[in-house]
């Protein structure tokens, strides 16, 4: 194999690699001061984790700090993305549906929602700490 073929085997190599596309790490914080779209960094972390969810796009990991996340309306991670959401330390970060509404609905089978203390969830149906439409297995620790 002479240079040029290896350069443009190289040259091929790069091009697949660049349509390789990787999620954004995005953050949530309870106590951020200075929270700012895209919510790409601590320090301009959202406050609310909704919000993050809003602004994701499939791929995309978001990482909660410890801390109570009350909310009025349920969290909804919507079948039309595959996201991850992490708690940075197991079980620190609180979702608290405030005996109001359900904690979060995950609509899709890909999602991962990992780490959390759900509580105080409300639904006059079902699942009021946690809805999973269309899944067949859902685990907790």
């Amino acid at each position: 194999m002479n240079r040029f073929q290896r350069a443009g085997g190289v040259a091929l190599l790069g091009l697949c690699w660049a349509g390789v596309s990787f999620g954004t790490t995005r953050y949530v914080d309870v106590d951020c001061v200075t929270s700012l779209a895209p919510y790409t960094n601590w320090a301009t972390a959202s406050t609310n984790i909704q919000p993050v969810i809003d602004a994701s796009s499939s791929g995309d990991e978001i990482w909660v700090a410890p801390g109570v996340y009350r909310i009025a309306a349920e969290l909804n991670i919507p079948a039309s993305k595959t996201l991850t959401l992490r708690s940075t330390e197991s079980r620190a970060a609180v979702i608290d549906g405030q005996g109001v509404c359900r904690g979060i609905t995950i609509s899709g089978t890909n999602s991962v929602v990992e780490g959390f203390t759900v509580r105080h969830g409300y639904d006059p149906g079902y699942g009021g700490g946690c809805s999973c439409p269309g899944r067949q297995r859902f685990g907790t620790a």
